[in-house]
C-alpha cells in the first residue's frame, strides 16, 4: 500500500485556513500514517465499532474527491473540509494538525483523514510541520501514536449499511469532528439496546420488564426486523411500534441495527447502596416493598449463599 496524495494543516480554534498543498513523504511518514490507517479498519471489523453515513450530499460529494479526484479535485475537498472543522472547534477543542491521506493497493483507493493531536506540551512542533521546516517523521513522537487515536474517518466503509469507518475512540464530546465531516454516527451496540428500553418505558412502562427478558431472545438484525419479533413476543407494543421505531431512528446517534447480544445492565440504589447486575437478572431476582411512608425493604433472591467483602 502506498500514499499517492498527503496534505495537512495545523488546525485551532480561529486559526486561518489557507489553501491545501500536496506534502512530500518518506517512508517513515508512509509508515506512521499507515499504522494508523490499517489499526482503524482492523477495528472495524469490530460489531463494536459503529456504523455511520453521510447525513449530507455535499460531504459524500467532498470525499469523493478526497478519494477519485485530480490533484485540484483532492487539494479543494481538504481546504472545505479543514475550514469546515476550524469554524466547528471551540476552546475544548485541542489544537492539532489535520491529515489527509489517499492510499493505494491493487487499483483500490481508500482515505484516511486524522486529527493527530500533540500528547506533549510541545504545541509548536504542529506548526514546524504545517510551514514545512520539519515533517511528520521528525515529530510523530510527539503525536498520537497508531491506536490511540481519537478522531479519524476512513472511507471507504464495506460494511453493510455503512459508508464511514470512524475511529472507535471518539467520544461525543468530539461530536464537532463529525459534524464538520458531515457524518452521522449509529449507536454503539449497547447504546442501542439501552435506547430501545429507554424508549419503551416511556411509551409502554408496563412492557419493560418483558422487553428486557425477551430482547435476548431475539435474533439480532436490523431495526425494523428486530422490532417485528419483538412485537410478535411483546404484543403491548403493538400500539406505539410505529412511535418507538420512529424515536430510535431520529435519536441523536440512530439506531438501524440491534445486536440483541450487547448484554444491558440494571442498578437499584437505595440509599448509599446500589445493586447491579444483567437486566434479566435484576428484574427476575430483586424486588421491593415499602415498610413505612420513608422506609423499603429490598428482597434479592440467588441461587447460591450470598457472599460479603470489604473494600474501598
Amino acid at each position: 500500500m502506498i500514499i499517492e496524495k498527503l496534505s495537512y494543516q495545523y488546525v485551532a480554534p480561529g486559526n486561518e485556513v489557507v489553501e491545501a498543498e500536496l506534502r512530500e513523504h518518506d517512508a517513515g511518514t508512509d509508515e506512521f500514517l499507515f499504522e494508523h490507517f490499517q489499526l482503524l479498519s482492523q477495528k472495524a471489523e469490530s460489531d463494536n465499532t459503529p456504523r455511520a453515513s453521510f447525513r449530507e450530499e455535499e460531504a459524500k460529494n467532498l470525499f469523493s474527491k478526497l478519494e477519485k479526484g485530480d490533484d485540484e479535485e483532492f487539494l479543494d475537498a481538504a481546504t472545505i473540509f479543514t475550514g469546515r472543522l476550524v469554524s466547528e472547534m471551540d476552546r475544548r477543542a485541542s489544537d492539532g494538525l489535520l491529515v489527509f491521506a489517499r492510499f493505494i493497493e491493487n487499483d483500490v483507493t481508500s482515505t484516511a483523514v486524522l486529527k493527530l493531536d500533540v500528547v506533549s506540551k510541545h504545541a509548536g512542533v504542529l506548526r514546524q510541520v504545517a510551514d514545512g521546516s520539519q515533517n511528520l517523521e521528525a515529530v510523530r513522537d510527539v503525536l498520537d501514536s497508531p491506536g490511540k487515536i481519537q478522531k479519524a474517518l476512513i472511507t471507504p466503509d464495506l460494511r453493510e449499511d455503512s459508508e464511514v469507518i470512524v475511529s472507535d475512540r471518539l467520544s461525543k464530546a468530539a461530536d464537532y469532528f463529525v459534524r464538520a465531516f458531515g457524518i452521522i454516527i449509529d449507536s454503539r451496540p449497547i447504546e442501542a439496546v439501552l435506547t430501545i428500553v429507554q424508549v419503551v418505558a416511556q411509551e409502554v412502562p408496563e412492557a419493560t420488564a418483558k422487553v428486557v427478558s425477551v430482547l435476548p431472545t431475539i435474533d439480532s438484525g436490523p431495526l425494523e426486523e428486530t422490532l417485528d419479533s419483538l412485537v410478535v413476543q411483546v404484543p403491548e407494543l403493538e400500539p406505539k411500534r410505529e412511535v418507538i421505531e420512529t424515536s430510535l431512528r431520529e435519536h441523536q446517534r440512530p439506531i438501524r441495527h440491534i445486536d440483541t447480544a450487547a448484554g444491558l445492565k440494571a442498578k437499584i440504589t437505595a440509599g448509599s447502596i446500589t445493586i447491579t447486575g444483567p437486566a434479566e437478572t435484576i428484574d427476575k431476582s430483586t424486588s421491593w416493598s415499602s415498610i413505612t411512608s420513608h422506609e423499603w425493604t429490598i428482597q434479592v433472591a440467588s441461587t447460591t449463599e450470598p457472599k460479603k467483602t470489604y473494600g474501598k
